[in-house]
């Protein structure tokens, strides 16, 4: 299992959850899915359903009536919306759709409709509203109380050889990171699918490619919005998933249909003293025909926070300045505004001298700017007021001033040798335990915690910051020295790298009367020389 997960992250291959069709049942596997990922994926859906896909997919360039828009590749995407509880799209009104549409679409609709009460039930029961809507207290109460506010999409995507002029043009771009302000959305991709981006549970810095398998079969995503996070919240809590969309060249036609679970306009939280309405208003600006992507799309970032903020990089950050200057959202290490595409953990507020100007004034006494767990260019000298400031395990250890960055040094140096402190421990006192339970259970102790110190070794690493890196290997040479390690025999099998690099177990010759003691009794401890390195969770070659 773990090399299957250490594959998953080198590929960048996107790990998830799959259920099929119909068998959708509240358990472990759903809530892990629901609080780790924020998505998981619907199966062997009916044959009814792929085949009316198809249709759609077939016939609906034909009708007029949609709303085109050219993304940044040339790829025109022509979108038709309607509110989910009407009964028949009203682009079937407009002349020139195929009749076999009609059909087609009541076919996905009722097989939405199953399927967002299958959810709802199954959200039931693996989770609790702690704070009602209006009177609406379970999952499928919300979903009811929305029923006129629930909006479906049916996204077209061509090559862009010219538009149709029958359609309303806009221009857009590649759909930058977002998450949809819904209860949920249910987005039906066709096989072979690879537009859709998302951040994997664990990987907060990763944004990782869903490929849906090209086998010919339709599939649902079920992916989790806001709402049950902000507008009012779940125990346990969910995770709103993190999302963006990339279109690739294509040589046909390719449908993606989605339905959006809203709540309606006037649904009051009891947590917050607003509607869902004014909640929404203040993050997006909402059109009837716009989508989750097209919402998100349109964010408008002053309006998405409260007075004195900014959004900036998916989250509001204060934006206090002088009279006369502008806040911005800036990234650093470009000198220039923050990018909307992909993870900008780097950006920051500045304050500009007038609207118009894109390179806000940095502080040149700054220690660093911003922040960031790893430096994504490779190692990298800390002190550069336009390079973000190291983050050490915690987003609360931010080393953003020389003092800190000194403090953050020591306590590295510390750690290493603690690596090897911890060694000559194990060595020195678990042999004088004469009681073998006693003795096992004393070793798996130590044990635990010399993986647990080297892991954090390994983030250290980790991190590409040139200084933490010389003061974590100078911290194992220094614990190595001081703790006796270096009169230590080397081991033949020792990891060039790091960790323990001694052996206790000498050769034939060499027998010493510990290892004949250690003989007698059974040999019930494993070499003392086989400690966790730094990085990986033994010492075994």
């Amino acid at each position: 299992m773990v090399v299957v997960l250490l594959l998953l992250l080198i590929t960048g291959a996107a790990a998830y959850f799959e259920v099929i069709y119909g068998e959708m049942d509240a358990n472990d596997n759903i809530k892990e899915a629901l609080t780790n990922d924020g998505m998981f994926m619907i199966t062997s859906l009916p044959p009814s359903f792929s085949y009316a896909h198809s249709v759609l997919s077939e016939l609906l360039p034909a009708c007029p009536g949609g709303r085109n828009e050219v993304l940044f590749d040339g790829t025109t995407r022509t979108t038709f919306a309607q509110k989910a509880i009407e009964t028949s799209p009203v682009f079937l009104a407009k002349s020139g759709c195929p009749s076999a549409v009609a059909e087609a679409a009541r076919v996905v609709r009722e097989t939405l409709d199953g399927v967002g009460q299958d959810v709802s039930r199954v959200l039931d029961g693996v989770l609790r509203v702690d704070y009602p809507v209006d009177e609406a207290r379970t999952m499928k109460e919300m979903i009811e109380l929305g029923n006129g506010s629930h909006l479906d999409h049916m996204h077209l995507y061509r090559e862009g050889k010219g538009l149709d002029s029958r359609h309303e043009e806009t221009k857009s771009s590649s759909l930058a990171l977002h998450i949809d302000q819904g209860i949920f959305l249910l987005l039906v991709l066709p096989p072979g699918d690879t537009s859709f981006n998302y951040i994997q549970g664990g990987q907060p810095t990763q944004e990782v490619r869903l490929d849906v398998p090209d086998d010919g079969e339709v599939r649902i995503v079920v992916l989790m919005g806001n709402t049950l996070s902000e507008f009012t919240s779940t125990s346990p809590a969910i995770r709103p998933i993190p999302h963006s969309v990339h279109i690739a060249a294509q040589s046909g036609p390719r449908l993606v249909i989605g339905r959006m679970f809203l709540l309606p306009s006037s649904a009051m939280s009891s947590a917050l003293s607003m509607t869902f309405g004014e909640w929404n208003n203040r993050a997006i600006t909402v059109m009837e025909e716009d989508d989750a992507e097209v919402v998100a799309a349109k964010r408008r970032m002053q309006s998405a926070c409260g007075d004195g903020e900014i959004y900036c990089w998916m989250q509001c950050m204060p934006a206090q300045c002088s009279t006369g200057l502008t806040p911005v959202c800036y990234d650093p290490s470009t000198s220039g505004p923050c990018p909307t595409e992909g993870m900008q953990p780097q950006c920051k507020v500045e304050c500009n001298a007038a609207a118009n100007h894109i390179s806000p004034t940095v502080d040149p006494g700054a220690f660093c700017s911003g922040s960031t767990a790893m430096f994504m260019s490779g190692f990298t000298w800390s002190g550069n007021p336009r390079s973000p400031c190291v983050i050490l395990f915690t987003p609360t250890w931010i080393l953003d001033s020389p003092g800190k960055f000194g403090a953050g040094c020591i306590g590295v140096v510390i750690l290493g040798m603690l690596v090897e402190g911890i060694l000559a421990a194990r060595r020195r006192f678990l042999e004088r335990i004469s009681r073998p339970i006693w003795r096992a259970l004393a070793g798996a102790l130590a044990f635990g915690i010399n993986v647990s110190i080297a892991y954090l070794a390994m983030l250290v690493v980790m991190t590409y910051s040139c200084e933490l890196f010389i003061c974590l290997c100078a911290g194992l040479a220094v614990g190595h020295f001081l703790f006796g390690n270096v009169r230590q025999s080397v081991a033949e099998t020792a990891d060039p790298c790091c960790g323990d690099t001694t052996e206790s177990r000498q050769s034939s010759h060499q027998g010493t009367a510990v290892q004949r003691k250690r003989s007698q009794r059974g040999d019930d401890l494993d070499s003392l020389s086989e400690t966790p390195v730094v990085g990986t969770p033994s010492g075994r070659g």
